[in-house]
């Protein structure tokens, strides 16, 4: 695997030069930046995830990464992450990969060198093995939402259709046919009854009796 030093040498610039143009800092000409990057290039060079990404204590940037703001469920999980992250003191990063696994993988490079807290993703790849190569041993501060991969370790099912399926079989073996959902006012809360809801029914239809509760 390249160092550095070998970026250095096939740029013949300085070590310093390229680690400036790595971080960012420094006043780099245009012309050592485009030699450096064409260097990194050839060579196939990383930047060490652990350099940047998730230094413990050191930040309080999350990075988010979701295909779309399209979606209402993708709109709903970002304005529910930036108000409950906003109150504990974190600031959130949004990347869009547009649905295209390529762009998400320009996006987790780019985002390794960077200084995160953690990553939260609604990932387009199938295999998590790309994450766990390129954030080696913080791999397990990632946490996927909604797509689950193979290979990776923390993921969230936010579908609440399939929640409400798995209830309703749960309640039929009971025989119990009668449910009292509380009804919240937030928008994320709503969609997120409606789904369970019409999950519930699918599986329950037509014998389910369910009464809302509003809740305030």
């Amino acid at each position: 695997m390249p160092t550095m030093k070998d970026i250095a040498k096939e740029a013949e610039v300085s070590l310093g030069t390229v680690s400036n143009v790595l971080n960012e800092k420094g006043n780099v000409s245009l012309k050592k930046i485009r030699k450096v990057q064409d260097a990194i290039q050839k060579l196939g060079y990383q930047k060490n995830a652990q350099a940047g990404f998730l230094k413990k204590g050191n930040t309080n940037k999350i990075a988010v990464i979701l295909p779309n703001i399209r979606s209402i469920k993708y709109q709903s999980l970002y304005e529910e992450l930036e108000y409950v992250f906003y109150q504990e003191g974190y600031q959130l990063n949004l990347y869009l990969t547009c649905g295209i696994p390529e762009k998400e993988k320009e996006l987790i490079n780019l985002i390794s060198s960077e200084n995160y807290f953690s990553l939260i993703v609604v990932s387009c790849l199938d295999d998590g093995k790309y994450y766990e190569t390129v954030f080696k041993d913080n791999v397990d501060k990632i946490i996927f939402v909604y797509n689950k991969l193979k290979n990776v370790k923390y993921f969230f099912d936010l579908n609440y259709v399939e929640i409400g399926k798995k209830l309703a079989e749960d309640l039929i073996d009971k025989n119990i046919r009668k449910v009292g959902v509380f009804e919240l006012l937030s928008k994320v809360e709503k969609q997120s009854i409606y789904h369970f809801i019409t999950g519930y029914l699918k599986k329950n239809k037509p014998e389910a009796d369910i009464k809302l509760i509003k809740y305030d």
